[in-house]
């Protein structure tokens, strides 16, 4: 069985498309490029709320000593102190 690269870059008939392989691949990497924004957007936002909780906690006399959050689509953790 052929493995995925060399399906992408063939025709219905089976012979070589490079073309249509070049773009396959520049998808790919596109998406990756998207998928890594992505992640490092919600790193951001995660670590501003959690500041944002600190002080909060802060404003009412309190310290936050230990906080762990669940992407629920991933089910990924994060502990942070």
């Amino acid at each position: 069985m052929q493995d995925n690269k060399n399906t992408l870059s063939r025709n219905a008939e089976g012979y070589a498309d490079h073309t249509a392989g070049r773009a396959c691949v520049n998808a790919q990497r596109e998406q990756i490029m998207r998928e890594r924004e992505r992640a490092a957007l919600h790193k951001e936002t995660m670590k501003n709320l959690v500041r944002y909780v600190r002080r909060f906690m802060e404003l009412f006399g309190y310290e936050l000593v230990w906080i762990t959050y669940r992407d629920p689509k991933t089910g990924q953790e994060w502990k942070k102190k």
